[in-house]
C-alpha cells in the first residue's frame, strides 16, 4: 500500500491502470497543487501490483469509475 494514498486517489478516480499495467490520470478530476504533484510524479509509471491475475479488477474497477 502506498504510504501517501495511492490507493485512496485511485479508489476515488484521480488515477487509473491502463490495459497494459501503467499509472495514468484523470485529468477531469480537480486535486489540490500538492496532490496534483504527486499524481504527476507516478503517471507513466508501471503498477507493480497488475499482473495477468488481477488485471480484470483494474480493467473493471476502471469501467466502473470512469462510467
Amino acid at each position: 500500500m502506498c504510504l501517501f494514498g495511492c490507493d485512496s486517489l485511485f479508489e476515488k478516480g484521480f488515477i487509473y491502470v491502463d490495459n497494459d499495467g501503467i499509472i495514468k490520470k484523470d485529468f477531469n478530476k480537480n486535486a489540490t497543487s500538492y496532490t496534483e504533484s504527486f499524481i504527476n510524479k507516478i503517471i507513466m509509471k508501471k503498477c507493480k501490483y497488475y499482473n495477468e491475475y488481477n488485471k480484470k479488477y483494474f480493467e473493471y474497477h476502471k469501467k466502473i469509475i470512469f462510467k
